[in-house]
């Protein structure tokens, strides 16, 4: 296989993550997690930004909008970053451990039971929530498509040598008043694809992702493509469970 037709995911598990796009050195297992992840989408689409505290952002009717959206999937750890957007002002994140039920052959285990939950992976969610003038306009994407977002906005950045306007406006789905977008499935659904749209295109950012082995030690296959002017097909994004 080619460099740059595949980008790897050396490791998802634990709240770590391991990045490689080909470009650099892979760093540290443990250097990817879960703020990094968010890290990742801020720094390749907006630049500027500021991590701000609870006290800061209890009373934001956006922040509140996405949190709700959160709490309703059973995701914690909110985080919130105040972004320089002519769209969104904030960008929140959040996450849940991924679980997975494995079936057990009772004659092989009889001291266990034939159902087991096994926590596979760290779940991360994005929402770009806005409020005004009474309109809410929201959009939350979690598990691949969150991951596929954040590693297709640092492509663009690194690859494409877009500027962060470029990168928010094929990246960052389309601000709509009264209009939710929302793709919250996670790691062992077996296939799923979503398309949503950005400034260029209804379809504008399409992402699918097919769980080949959703267990510890198995993989799966995130594919993202961007209408920008052009149509730009991401390498393919390989997650390894551990």
């Amino acid at each position: 296989m080619k460099r740059r037709k595949f980008i790897q995911y050396s490791t998802i598990g634990g709240g770590s993550f391991l990045l490689n796009l080909g470009l650099n050195n892979p760093p540290p297992a443990d250097a990817f997690i879960f703020g990094l992840i968010f890290r990742a989408l801020l720094n390749a689409a907006f630049g500027g930004f500021q991590m701000r505290d609870q006290k800061w952002w209890d009373e934001r009717l956006d922040v509140m909008l996405a949190q709700q959206a959160f709490i309703r999937e059973r995701f914690t750890n909110v985080t919130v970053a105040e972004v320089e957007s002519p769209q969104y002002n904030v960008i929140v994140a959040a996450q849940q451990p991924q679980s997975q039920s494995l079936i057990i052959d009772p004659k092989k285990n009889k001291n266990i039971p034939n159902k087991i939950n096994q926590t596979i992976t760290s779940n991360v969610a994005f929402a770009c929530p806005r409020v005004e003038n009474g309109e809410e306009c929201l959009a939350t994407f979690a598990g691949p498509a969150s991951v596929g977002m954040a590693i297709a906005a640092t492509y663009l950045k690194q690859n494409e040598r877009m500027t962060f306007d470029d990168v928010q406006a094929s990246i960052i789905p389309k601000l709509q008043g009264n209009v939710q977008y929302s793709d919250m499935r996670g790691w062992s659904d077996s296939t799923a694809f979503r398309a949503y749209p950005n400034n260029y295109s209804d379809t504008g950012v399409r992402i699918r992702y097919d769980a080949i082995d959703p267990r510890p030690g198995g993989y799966g296959i995130i594919d993202v493509s961007v209408d920008s002017w052009h149509l730009i097909q991401i390498p393919k994004i390989r997650v390894s469970f551990v």
